[in-house]
């Protein structure tokens, strides 16, 4: 897309606090879309926009992260900068200056997205000149979770509403967390301590007429809450190609298995004679799925275990999550990382429970386990 090498700041040091009980022990950049993290799709994308170095600014489970990652993904390198403390979205700019200030532009993003390869259409209008930053913008029906962006005829941001109800303002572009900076930036950001961009940096350029925006129409989601990640995975599923069924190579597949598309099945699973996936299914790598299971509208991170004729249905399982024999799930379940649901368990729907917990009786009335 541009014919300099590009570099990316993505914004990894995230708590996930509305995605617990799976963000308890893994950062949420790890999340897996088709059984691949978020942080991987991302990159693959930066790649094609021509970014050939990204830098992860990180803070909670940062260790996890570095490990999971290594020093470089599709060709693209990995450097890492860890806060000591929370920064905000403003301060991580700041702290990198040292690595990104020596561009003419460079992108800076939250990492919780998920976009396609034409937001990067961001760096085409920054290059019109006249902006310190551009920020790309997504249109959306429920802007109550959201800032909105005030955007003027010539698409220069005059201004920002933060959250407000549906029809309440004359724009539902929200800030798509997606920005082609110049390096003036640095002189917008405040010198120390914890800075938000978007309360902060964004609203001094609106009113000084630096602010550009760019209306990205392509797909786009943030993965802020359990049903986000979710919705992604389900509009993931439903672009798999040709039947709708995707099975690695390294998968193995019993006989007599059932199979109803959508649905993935990851490198080194397993599944027994007679067990039925799907639809709506992703079961994660290294996961064992024993006989005559039944796995419906659920998302299963790696290393699962699934006993014999157990039901999931509706549910998100964390990894290392173990299910007993006969043991069933019912819609809404949401597991951390190494729970085990002993044989014959009935868990409602609505429930969540916390990592390694060890469940031996039904919960039949839906609650937090902690």
């Amino acid at each position: 897309m541009r014919g300099v090498p590009l570099k990316a700041l993505i914004l990894a040091g995230g708590y996930g606090t509305r995605l617990r009980p799976l963000s308890c022990r893994k950062p949420k950049l790890l999340f897996p879309i088709l059984g691949k993290p978020i942080l991987k799709w991302s990159i693959e994308v930066l790649s094609e926009m021509g970014v050939s170095e990204v830098i992860l600014a990180l803070n909670y489970l940062a260790d996890i992260l570095v490990r999971e990652m290594g020093e470089s993904h599709h060709g693209v390198s990995i450097r890492y900068m860890v806060e000591e403390y929370p920064l905000g979205t403003g301060g991580p700019i700041r702290e990198a200056a040292g690595i990104l200030g020596g561009e003419d532009v460079f992108i800076a993003m939250n990492g919780d997205i998920v976009f396609d390869r034409g937001i990067g259409d961001v760096l085409k209008v920054h290059g019109e000149g006249g902006a310190v930053a551009t920020i790309a913008l997504h249109e959306v029906e429920d802007t109550s979770r959201f800032g909105v962006a005030l955007v003027d005829q010539d698409g220069w941001v005059r201004g920002f509403v933060e959250k407000p109800k549906p029809g309440t303002v004359g724009s539902r572009l929200i800030n798509a967390g997606f920005y082609a900076l110049s390096r003036e930036i640095f002189k917008y950001i405040p010198s120390s301590g914890k800075v938000s961009t978007e309360r902060e940096v964004f609203p001094v350029l609106a009113r000084e007429g630096k602010l550009r925006s760019f209306n990205y129409r392509g797909y786009w989601s943030d993965i802020g809450e359990v049903g986000d990640f979710i919705r992604v995975n389900r509009r993931f599923l439903e672009a798999l190609p040709g039947d709708g069924i995707s099975i690695d190579e390294e998968a193995s597949m019993g006989e007599g298995v059932r199979v109803k598309p959508p649905v993935k099945v990851c490198r080194g699973v397993r599944v027994e004679d007679d067990a039925i996936l799907g639809p709506y299914t992703i079961i994660g790598e290294g996961s064992r799925i024993g006989r005559g299971s039944k796995i419906s509208g659920s998302i299963l991170f790696k290393g699962c275990r699934i006993g014999e004729r157990a039901v999931i249905d509706g549910s998100v399982l964390g990894d290392g999550v173990s299910i007993g024999v006969e043991a069933k799930l019912m819609s809404g379940t949401v597991l951390g990382e190494g729970v085990s649901i002993m044989d014959g368990v009935r868990i409602v729907g609505g429930t969540s429970i916390c990592p390694y917990k060890e469940i031996r009786e039904d919960i039949s009335t839906p609650r937090n386990v902690m």
